[in-house]
């Protein structure tokens, strides 16, 4: 839970009790199993349950890994989940949605706001929404090619340590 929270944009929004449902629903379907209790360091709190992947749960993983990610957060998920073997494809991925927010961005016309000229309430919501838009689309193809550069040095050194 501590791991998802790290991972999540609104660290609140991970509730205890979404997570053992998921838990749950995983081990019921084979797909985890309980590795042991790991002990809470330092307190004299009830040690924690660790699990792992079965096979069943390595193979389902592997799958969903290898498909496009249908979104933004599902990319982002998949790079916190990902293994070395995955490097290449979360690359590819990185690259495939980094360009189509740059050829979004090259469509907006994005016109300045000014507070002060008149227009109909539809075009001054719309024009706040193309800023805003751009402003996402900008920031999420600097993070993608931030995310892609670094999957490459990561991918660089997998291959030194390998002898590639």
């Amino acid at each position: 839970m501590q791991q998802l929270r790290r991972w999540s944009i609104d660290p609140a929004t991970v509730r205890s009790s979404s997570v053992y449902t998921a838990l749950s629903r995983l081990e019921d379907e084979e797909l985890i199993e309980v590795r042991g209790p790991a002990a809470a360091k330092g307190t004299d709190r009830q040690p924690r349950m660790t699990y792992g992947a079965t096979p069943a749960g390595e193979e389902r993983l592997d799958a969903w890994l290898a498909t496009t990610p249908g979104s933004y957060d599902e990319l982002r998920l998949r790079i916190a989940l990902a293994r070395p073997a995955d490097v290449d494809h979360l690359i590819a991925y990185a690259l495939s949605a980094e360009r189509e927010c740059l050829e979004r961005l090259q469509r907006y016309d994005a016109p300045a706001l000014d507070p002060g000229a008149p227009r109909s309430w539809e075009a001054l919501c719309g024009s706040i929404l193309v800023q805003l838009d751009t402003i996402e689309l900008a920031s999420r193809a600097r993070w993608l090619q931030d995310a892609r550069v670094e999957l490459e040095a990561l991918r660089g050194r997998a291959e030194r340590r390998s002898g590639s």
